[in-house]
């Protein structure tokens, strides 16, 4: 009876740790998914090259000037979805703030993160929004006006006012962005549509 009692606590021990043992290889899997996606985001990131960010951007025409947003909006959304699953823990956010960065003020930076995701509390993660681009400016702009002035010599502002799409699907925008100048570099400090009054 004895021996009998030794062998059942012996596989119920047995039963805990093959369980125990379980559990652990989920969270193992788990935390080797997600240090393999911070990878692949890094690598992506990688590729995404930020537009010119040289004060000599302000000298260019208007045609140009344009052009050159509509290049920084679509790097930011491309920046913002690089994420293949849609979903980020912290680490990933912190690869695309120090991505936006290259761009971005710290504050807009943050703006950006907080207009594409938001929080998932089922997930315990940070889930990508379907909202499109940022800004709009991504599909190009036709018929426009461009405006700008230098408040300071440190800083420039730009207003851009004009038309997204075509024929029917055409969508009036105005557009205001400002940059500061830090070390011969351009700084996004604003980069926001203006709502239609």
């Amino acid at each position: 009876m004895h021996k009998w009692m030794l062998l059942a606590v012996a596989a119920i021990l047995l039963a805990g740790c093959q369980r125990q043992s379980g559990q652990d290889d989920g969270i193992t899997t788990k935390s080797l998914q997600r240090a393999e996606t911070i990878r692949q985001l890094e690598l992506t990131l990688k590729t995404l090259e930020p537009p010119s960010m040289s004060k000599e951007v302000m000298s260019l025409s208007d045609g140009e000037l344009a052009e050159w947003m509509t290049g920084i909006d679509d790097w930011t959304y491309r920046v913002l979805s690089s994420p293949g699953s849609g979903e980020l823990d912290e680490l990933g956010l912190e690869s695309i703030r120090r991505q936006l960065l290259k761009v971005y003020s710290p504050e807009m930076a943050g703006r950006a993160i907080a207009y594409y995701y938001h929080y998932d509390s089922l997930s315990g993660g940070t889930q990508a929004d379907a909202a499109g681009t940022m800004l709009a400016l991504r599909g190009g702009i036709e018929d426009y006006e461009l405006s700008r002035w230098q408040p300071a010599p440190d800083q420039y502002c730009i207003e851009l006012t004009g038309s997204t799409g075509l024929g029917q699907t055409a969508n009036r925008i105005e557009h205001r962005s400002s940059y500061r100048l830090e070390e011969d570099k351009l700084v996004v400090t604003e980069f926001r549509l203006i709502p239609s009054s």
